[in-house]
């Protein structure tokens, strides 16, 4: 019984989904302070998004138990498919909400606590109206992405460059579009109903722009490292070809049609993809740190 209630918050919170909350380390590494006295306040603030993110996976998943139950992969959500109370749901809901928010006050401040509580509002207009709208859906998507980042900033007392916001912004709309081409592949099937934005969606559009983030991210990353402000990071234009490698993938991994797993479970299980994604992360904390 308590076994299978925990397996029921487990899964409602997406702990698999918390991997997306590395952005908010990005400030933290990428201002030479990973070894450094700010490392505990950045893990805090990583945790306070984590939990964030878990209760509005919690209001998602109450407000969408009806059409959750016409999924094929989210009927069997612990909520969806009658597995934990919704009464249940909204405390655990509740509780998340109010310990992200402590915890985001305690690691970063009136700052931190004003960027997480601007992250819980944005994914409440997201989950009840926004997400219905195509292209809006992916720009919350993207502002929920660089308000980690300016968390992860507060957290530990450094400014957010101008570069880091865009690639940031860049990086999260390349995520969003993936998402959205890889559930295309169910639109035809007379789906659509499960996910309204997607009818404005088009395949060709997507593959297209995911095409042109590709050429973009690289490009502002390069323009980062050779920002004059950025001169201890000039050497980190030999990790482009490692995130071009990553980025070419994930689009090969979001065009493959008729799988049911999101971008992110198939990223994080593709062996080709962390091969490029990790060499990239390890040849960027090389550079940085040594």
């Amino acid at each position: 019984m308590i076994i299978s209630f925990l397996h029921a918050i487990l899964g409602t919170m997406r702990l698999r989904q918390w991997t997306k909350n590395i952005f908010v380390l990005a400030p933290l590494v990428f201002s030479h302070n990973l070894f450094s006295d700010r490392l505990a306040a950045a893990l805090w603030m990583t945790l306070a998004f984590g939990l964030a993110s878990s209760a509005v996976y919690f209001f998602n998943d109450l407000r969408d138990r009806p059409l959750d139950r016409l999924h094929p992969v989210k009927r069997l959500r612990p909520i969806a498919a009658g597995r934990l109370a919704p009464a249940t749901a909204w405390i655990m809901l509740t509780v998340f909400a109010l310990a992200s928010l402590g915890l985001a006050a305690f690691s970063g401040g009136p700052a931190g606590l004003a960027f997480l509580g601007a992250y819980l509002v944005l994914n409440a207009a997201y989950s009840l109206r926004l997400k219905a709208v195509a292209y809006l859906d992916v720009l919350c998507i993207s502002a929920g992405f660089l308000l980690r980042v300016f968390a992860g900033a507060a957290a530990v007392d450094v400014p957010v460059s101008f570069w880091i916001q865009v690639n940031t912004l860049l990086l999260a709309a390349f995520l969003g579009f993936g998402k959205r081409l890889h559930e295309l592949s169910w639109v035809d099937d007379g789906n659509s109903v499960l996910r309204p934005a997607l009818g404005g969606y088009r395949r060709r559009t997507l593959d297209r722009l995911l095409l042109v983030f590709q050429v973009l991210i690289p490009l502002a990353f390069l323009a980062y490292t050779l920002d004059p402000v950025s001169l201890r990071h000039h050497t980190l234009i030999f990790t482009v070809p490692l995130m071009a490698a990553a980025l070419y993938r994930f689009h090969g991994l979001c065009a493959v049609p008729g799988n049911w797993h999101s971008p992110t479970d198939r990223m994080l299980r593709d062996p080709w993809f962390l091969l490029a994604a990790g060499g990239w992360i390890c040849s960027v904390l090389w550079v940085l740190y040594r």
